[in-house]
């Protein structure tokens, strides 16, 4: 099969737990004898967002990394302001400020969607890694319907998932698509927003050894 992952940060000096999985992932996936492609930003940090590898393809281990500029950096003030807001402020949240919230949480990523749209038909499948950034609020609707998608949402018990702007990213949503998990005990930590959906498993072998 030929797979797409999509993670905000992609390299061997990314400190994160999602990134990390998206690259065992899919670096497992090509020893079992997929051919795995990456799109990412260029950035190695998560607190603004700034570039620091260049922008093009290449390879690591064995998976083809398409890299993108980052369009615009993450100012923290307008950020934090907006998350404070969002997770402790009066709800409702009316949703152009959820998407508003999205926008700066980040990364804003150069042709992302133009990138999805001109790319992901090449693949079998497409596969969201983490349910927080715009890497999957703004990438899996630009993706749905193109091609089969699966969200793998590495969610835990935190504020940010509550938000009700990721229960469009549920199968049954307003983007219909699986959701995968890496262990099913941590199911329980997480919103009934994300359930497995019947293929998830059969599309990242995951009842293979």
């Amino acid at each position: 099969m030929r797979l797409l992952y999509t993670v905000q940060r992609y390299g061997e000096e990314v400190v994160g737990g999602s990134e990390a999985a998206a690259r065992a992932f899919a670096e497992r996936l090509v020893d079992r004898g997929h051919e795995v492609e990456v799109v990412t930003s260029c950035a190695r940090s998560y607190v603004d967002w700034s570039d620091a590898y260049q922008p093009g393809v290449s390879n690591l281990n064995g998976v083809v990394v398409n890299r993108l500029p980052i369009e615009q950096l993450r100012r923290a003030e307008r950020f934090g302001s907006l998350q404070s807001w969002m997770v402790s402020g009066p709800h409702p949240v009316p949703h152009f400020q959820q998407m508003r919230r999205a926008k700066h949480m980040g990364p804003d990523i150069a042709g992302y969607r133009r990138w999805l749209a001109d790319n992901v038909k090449r693949f079998n499948a497409a596969i969201f890694m983490t349910y927080l950034y715009s890497t999957t609020t703004r990438g899996l609707p630009s993706a749905s319907g193109r091609v089969p998608t699966l969200l793998q949402p590495t969610a835990h018990d935190e504020p940010p998932l509550w938000v009700r702007l990721y229960d469009t990213l549920a199968p049954g949503g307003s983007h219909h698509r699986s959701a995968g998990y890496g262990q099913h005990p941590h199911r329980t930590d997480t919103r009934p927003a994300f359930p497995s959906g019947p293929s998830a498993q059969q599309l990242l072998g995951g009842n293979q050894p």
